[in-house]
């Protein structure tokens, strides 16, 4: 019996020094593809949601500039193109 899904993707944001839960996400493999996917899918989510989240938080605005991940390298490719990418 195979797994559908193999890894629990969790992405934290830092605010006022404190890192809280942004978005996770199910993913089939640590490939390019699926974290690509996956950041498609939460930035078209966000950008569907942002006036309703504006309305109640204001000042909620999506200014990620840099990501930190570990060292795999599908990470790395799918997120470099739009954020600086740390270890």
């Amino acid at each position: 019996m195979s797994q559908l899904w193999t890894q629990l993707f969790l992405m934290l944001g830092n605010y006022n020094e404190q890192h809280l839960p942004i978005a996770f996400g199910w993913l089939p493999n640590k490939s390019f593809c699926s974290y690509f996917i996956f950041l498609l899918m939460l930035l078209r989510g966000y950008q569907k949601l942002r006036p309703e989240i504006l309305s109640f938080l204001p000042r909620a605005n999506l200014k990620m500039k840099v990501i930190k991940a570990d060292y795999e390298q599908g990470i790395h490719q799918a997120f470099k193109p739009l954020f600086r990418v740390k270890v």
